[in-house]
């Protein structure tokens, strides 16, 4: 998530409601109001791609995924943006449709950036943990690395992590195998990696004639003039 801002403290979900609208995103924390900036190319672009990665597993699995912004309101006074919240098929008759998010996902995803990365890993760490998200992934574009933690007696554990290749499984979600490839596949991919040629399309020498690989048979050809 984006570098982030104190704003009003000591507010719950109901006074965010009660606000007028004026284009902003807002998060809680124990009562404590941080406005969220809009996130950066990169930032979205693997938001997109996680979010197809969850849309292909809740098609053949069931379960439902959400992109930001979308509430989720672990308490009156907390109240949370994931980058991409996945329920699972059990978890979802406990949704209102027509409603706020109330229950707790089974997996969060956050897309770090320099300047939110301790906050991702301590704050909101502590929030998912102690309301109990099964999975939470952190996952850094700048340094290409996904980290999937698995909740065990209230606390995370790193259950798989990867860099930029590879392939990485979900601690809880049964078949769900994240491709780093298609994680961190960006439009200006091609461009940085089109700079090294492939040995594959280095041209190869041509092969030698017959008369240039027999010497001998040079040697005779000039001996008959």
């Amino acid at each position: 998530m984006a570098s982030v801002e104190a704003a009003h403290p000591h507010v719950t979900y109901a006074d965010l409601e009660r606000w007028p609208d004026d284009g902003k995103q807002y998060e809680l924390y124990d009562g404590e109001v941080r406005v969220v900036p809009s996130p950066a190319f990169l930032h979205q672009i693997v938001q997109v791609n996680v979010l197809a990665i969850l849309r292909a597993y809740h098609k053949a699995n069931g379960g439902a995924e959400v992109g930001t912004p979308t509430d989720i309101i672990f308490r009156e006074n907390i109240v949370l943006q994931p980058d991409a919240t996945f329920f699972a098929a059990r978890t979802l008759p406990q949704l209102d449709p027509d409603g706020p998010i109330r229950c707790i996902p089974d997996l969060v995803v956050e897309i770090v950036s320099p300047s939110t990365s301790n906050w991702d890993r301590t704050r909101k760490h502590r929030i998912y943990a102690g309301h109990g998200v099964a999975e939470y992934w952190i996952i850094d574009p700048g340094n290409e690395t996904v980290e999937i933690l698995e909740l065990k007696d209230g606390d995370y554990r790193v259950a798989d992590s990867g860099w930029r290749t590879g392939k990485l499984r979900s601690a809880i979600l049964p078949g769900l195998v994240v491709a780093l490839e298609e994680v961190f596949y960006s439009p200006l991919t091609p461009r940085r990696s089109s700079r090294a040629k492939p040995r594959a399309a280095r041209t190869k020498p041509k092969p030698l004639s017959k008369v240039a690989r027999s010497p001998t048979r040079i040697r005779r050809q000039r001996g008959a003039g």
